[in-house]
Parts: C-alpha cells; sequence; structure tokens
C-alpha cells in the first residue's frame, strides 16, 4: 500500500535526522531531497501523512487558498502556512512541510552566515495533461510572529527556494 510506504519512508526520514546529519555529503542529501519528493508525488487526492516533524498531503481545492498541515513541532507563532493557488486552482497539489530542524539534511546556501529559519515546504504540482510548466502561478504565504533577533546579530529574511533539479538556492519570482 502506498499510504504505508510513504508512512515507511517518512519515519526513516525522522530517523536520519536524528542522527548526525551534519555529516551527510552532498550526495546524500540530494537523495533525502528525492525521497521526499517521491513520497509527495505519490500521495493519493486527499490524503496525508503527519508525524511530529514532517507533514506529507495532497490538496486540491476549488477555493482560491488553503492552509497546508504541518508537523506537530511547528510552533503556533509560524502558523497558519498559506497556499494561494493563483492559476493553479483546482489542480492537485502534493505538500510537504518539515520542521526547520531538516535543515541540515537541504544544501547549504552559499551566502556566509546564511540559515534556514522557518519550516521547509516542498510543493509539487502535479502534471497535467498539455499544461506548460513556464505557466505555474501561485503564492506561498509565511508569517514569523516572533522574531528572533539574538544579542549581536544583524537579522535580514529573504525569500529563496531551493531547485531540486540544480540543487540550487533561488530567489527569481520571491517577494
Amino acid at each position: 500500500d502506498k499510504g504505508d510506504l510513504g508512512a515507511s519512508m517518512i519515519k526513516s526520514m525522522e530517523v536520519l535526522k536524528k542522527s548526525e546529519s551534519n555529516f551527510l555529503t552532498k550526495e546524500e542529501k540530494t537523495e533525502i531531497t528525492k525521497i521526499l519528493e517521491t513520497v509527495s508525488k505519490s500521495m493519493s487526492e486527499g490524503t496525508s501523512i503527519r508525524t511530529s516533524s514532517i507533514t506529507v498531503q495532497s490538496v486540491k481545492s476549488s477555493d482560491a487558498r488553503v492552509s497546508i498541515k504541518t508537523p506537530e513541532t511547528v510552533p503556533d507563532t509560524d502558523l497558519p502556512i498559506t497556499l494561494e493557488f493563483g492559476n493553479q486552482k483546482g489542480r492537485n497539489i502534493n505538500t510537504a512541510v518539515m520542521d526547520e530542524s531538516y535543515k541540515t539534511t537541504l544544501p547549504i546556501p552559499k551566502s556566509p552566515n546564511t540559515t534556514i529559519g522557518s519550516p521547509i515546504v516542498s510543493l509539487n504540482f502535479m502534471a497535467e495533461t498539455g499544461a506548460a510548466k513556464d505557466d505555474i502561478n501561485f503564492s506561498l504565504v509565511f508569517q514569523q510572529k516572533k522574531v528572533p533577533s539574538p544579542p549581536g546579530y544583524a537579522m535580514k529574511r529573504e525569500c529563496v527556494y531551493l531547485n531540486t533539479t540544480t540543487q540550487e538556492w533561488q530567489s527569481d519570482g520571491c517577494t
């Protein structure tokens, strides 16, 4: 059953994250990203898997926006995470949300002194016959009511995303 396999893969990722993930190679980090993407893409419409640190779900809505389910460990101050469908309204979109601690399983951003400071969200727009990939228009809205500001540090927030094809962090299209 796909749901059981997906749940097993997600639980394996939780175990891996709790190990020495700082010592993962670039290739191993890429493989973890691919596992999550595979589980997300395999979700049937209306299904979800939720653990303490990862939630994977399939969303299809006739509404213009929905709140995305999050893992138990995402602080209430970071909620809701909202997906505004844009021109994808009515399509099936599979999501995966990981708590911030999974940042060690992602490629390191190239900018010095940069870190991930929010839940990590993966969106997979499920293929539609005849749909052009460049025509995708949507918004993912994060909020953080409580902004950490450690003494002696200047904090600057930026919108970036990981291109899973190139494994590069990008900001084009972010606002």
